[in-house]
């Protein structure tokens, strides 16, 4: 079994504006630890010196450890890393990490310059998090005792904790509050969820001032979530995938909310449901949108054009039977297709 292992396991690289990202995960080792590599000649930049901890090779590429998981441990045995995101100016990396198997994760930062964590430690944090257009603050959720994420807090980097703001609170036990950075970097989205509904909230990354707002309001019996869309024309708009009146979900289009909360309304069909499929999910790149779908029991993905989202577009299927295929975590919005 050994000798089908690589010696060295490393995931399929994410791109963001300065470098590729990637984990690399050692034989022998416990857990992984997050890589950037940058090509020099690429950017125009001298190689040299290259930054603390890292090494180079004859392509000019400077490979640098930001995060060794293995360092993480305090000797229990344990180590869940529930967060782990760069900042969008690509200087801060927020991590969150559970070493007693609870779900509670202390949230910290670092420096990816100096490879040094900031003195701030948020002690309870949950899965999931955010940061401002900036990357001068963040944004993180906190479970109550029953280990349910029902608030959500904002976090400026180099300041006590303590003095932390509550942005948003969800009072309904019946749901859970999540968040989660727009690929676009115009919005972050926020949605209470419970078994059967769902209200999804826009933030402004860029002026955490601004109150949350819906993007369709609250309405039992129906789930929905959003994307943000950025245009090549300077416009934007969400993406919506609900299952209103539609039991295989359908996609539509809604503007973003500007100074108040927004309901159903002003959503417009953009693709109706399709009953041989279940639509899961819609992403959004510079290039195009992409769907998640379900059908004949297995995953697929369909890329379609922003001017043609009720057309036909290029379905991308596994070639192996049985086999499924998934869009994996791509952050970078001008990915090309």
């Amino acid at each position: 079994m050994s000798s089908r292992v690589p010696v060295t396991d490393v995931s399929v690289p994410w791109r963001r504006l300065t470098g590729s990202y990637y984990t690399e995960h050692a034989a022998g080792r416990d857990y992984p630890r997050l890589m950037r590599e940058i090509l020099r000649f690429e950017t125009g930049e001298d190689p040299d010196p290259v930054p603390k901890g890292g090494t180079t090779d004859a392509n000019r590429a400077v490979r640098t450890v930001l995060l060794d998981q293995n360092d993480l441990t305090d000797g229990s045995g344990y180590l869940d890393v529930g967060v782990l995101l760069v900042s969008p100016d690509e200087r801060f990396l927020a991590y969150a990490v559970d070493t007693a198997g609870d779900e509670v994760f202390r949230l910290r930062f670092r420096d990816l310059d100096s490879g040094k964590d900031l003195a701030e430690e948020v002690p309870r944090t949950y899965y999931g998090g955010a940061w401002s257009g900036d990357g001068s603050a963040y944004l993180y959720t906190v479970h109550d005792e029953a280990y349910r994420p029902c608030q959500l807090w904002r976090h400026a980097l180099g300041t006590d904790p303590g003095a932390d703001t509550l942005l948003l609170e969800e009072s309904d036990e019946r749901f859970e509050l999540r968040l989660r950075q727009a690929r676009s970097g115009g919005a972050i989205v926020v949605w209470a969820e419970s078994n059967t509904t769902t209200e999804c909230w826009l933030l402004d990354p860029h002026d955490l001032d601004r109150p949350p707002r819906s993007a369709g309001g609250r309405r039992a019996g129906v789930k929905y979530r959003v994307e943000h869309r950025r245009l090549r024309d300077g416009t934007e708009d969400l993406l919506v995938v609900t299952d209103d009146d539609a039991t295989e979900l359908r996609l539509m289009t809604a503007p973003v909310p500007r100074a108040a909360d927004q309901d159903h309304t002003s959503w417009m069909e953009a693709r109706p449901e399709q009953p041989a499929e279940r639509l899961e999910r819609a992403d959004a790149f510079a290039s195009g949108v992409v769907l998640s779908l379900r059908r004949g029991g297995e995953h697929l993905v369909r890329l379609l054009r922003h001017d043609d989202l009720g057309g036909p577009g290029l379905d991308v299927e596994s070639a192996h039977a049985g086999g499924e295929t998934r869009i994996a975590f791509t952050p970078w919005y001008d990915s090309p297709p």
